[in-house]
């Protein structure tokens, strides 16, 4: 079970979730590899494998770290609200009243477009107050954007709010 889930209120439901996009795991995993490649090279220049381990050691904790926040991200999009998490050691949770999001844009380039993501930005108004909210690489970010808006559409109309 999920921290969101252990949050949601009564008659709350998720209706859609989503997570970081494994393109996060790229640039660590080539790093890795390269570092794994030149570890016989390093241990027959050094005599042992210290220097080896020594240069693959940081790829493989930037390859442990992106699968735990990949593991512990989470975007989620409920009947009442909007929630994001993030952060491995520090814990960050956001809540969004659906009635409070303004737009959602989604930005994308062509390698994202190919692969399955992009960049999300929420914008909150509520009163006099903006506030705006990025996440990225998000897998399916057209998806997220569609699922946080018909959510907002059906809260606004279950609450008798016109939509604006």
């Amino acid at each position: 079970m999920s921290h969101v889930d252990d949050i949601l209120g009564a008659g709350e439901r998720v209706v859609y979730r989503t997570s970081l996009h494994w393109i996060e795991y790229v640039v660590p995993v080539v790093f890795l590899g390269i570092a794994m490649r030149l570890w016989p090279e390093l241990t027959r220049l050094a005599g042992n494998n210290t220097l080896g381990a020594i240069v693959a050691l940081p790829p493989a904790m930037w390859v442990g770290f992106v699968f735990l926040r990949h593991r512990i991200e989470e975007y989620v999009v409920t009947t009442e609200r909007l929630i994001t998490r993030t952060g491995i050691l520090a814990r960050h949770v956001s809540t969004y009243p659906l009635d409070s999001v303004a737009t959602v844009e989604v930005s994308q380039g062509i390698v994202g477009r190919i692969l399955g993501y992009g960049s999300v930005e929420i914008h909150t108004q509520t009163g006099s107050a903006h506030g705006t909210a990025s996440r990225q690489p998000v897998s399916d970010p057209h998806v997220w954007q569609r699922e946080i808006l018909s959510a907002r559409q059906q809260y606004l109309a279950r609450i008798g709010r016109p939509f604006r």
